[in-house]
């Protein structure tokens, strides 16, 4: 998978361009409460009211849900690192879907955010 930086209206954050090979977990990137859950994007929200929103592939709303498994529910409790929805991305490809996977934490400037690397390989 590779990462590059994004900003966006809603914040600040990162694009994964995930591998194509098999089904994927998603997984929560803060620890904190599923505040809003779909089967193509979820919004976790840490005890310090930051929240970071994570979607599956760009326009994958339009997939109503096919191909994605939500593995948590919505006010659940979640870790870093916790799976949150299992996915194919070679598959919302093969639909006519971008993979790419946006994350953004919501509301949140790029000063805000530490760690961030420009472009490379992510685990």
């Amino acid at each position: 998978m590779k990462g590059t930086t994004v900003l966006a209206p809603v914040g600040s954050g990162v694009a994964i361009d995930p591998s194509r090979e098999g089904r994927l977990v998603a997984a929560s990137p803060v620890g904190g409460t599923v505040e809003k859950l779909h089967p193509h994007l979820y919004v976790i929200r840490t005890a310090h009211g930051a929240a970071v929103l994570v979607q599956l592939g760009i326009d994958t709303i339009r997939l109503a849900g096919t191909g994605f498994e939500p593995l948590v529910t919505e006010n659940a409790t979640v870790d870093a690192g916790d799976p949150v929805v299992s996915w194919d991305a070679g598959d919302v490809e093969a639909s006519g879907f971008s993979p790419i996977c946006p994350i953004v934490a919501l509301d949140a400037s790029a000063e805000a955010l530490s760690g961030l690397v420009e472009a490379g390989e992510v685990a």
